[in-house]
């Protein structure tokens, strides 16, 4: 039974490291990284001129 609790209390905890990680990732407000740049050119649908 001690075993269940344990794997219990590291799955709880792995869950709020999760969780926490997920809202604090230490970025603050900046934007998450790009991988390209904007096409000035590119109009999505819907674009109205």
């Amino acid at each position: 039974m001690t075993f269940f609790y344990l794997l219990l209390a590291l799955a709880a905890t792995l869950a709020f490291l999760t969780i926490r990680t997920m809202i604090h990732d230490s970025r603050g407000t900046r934007r998450p990284p790009r991988s390209h740049y904007d096409d000035p050119a590119f109009h999505g649908p819907g674009y109205l001129v």
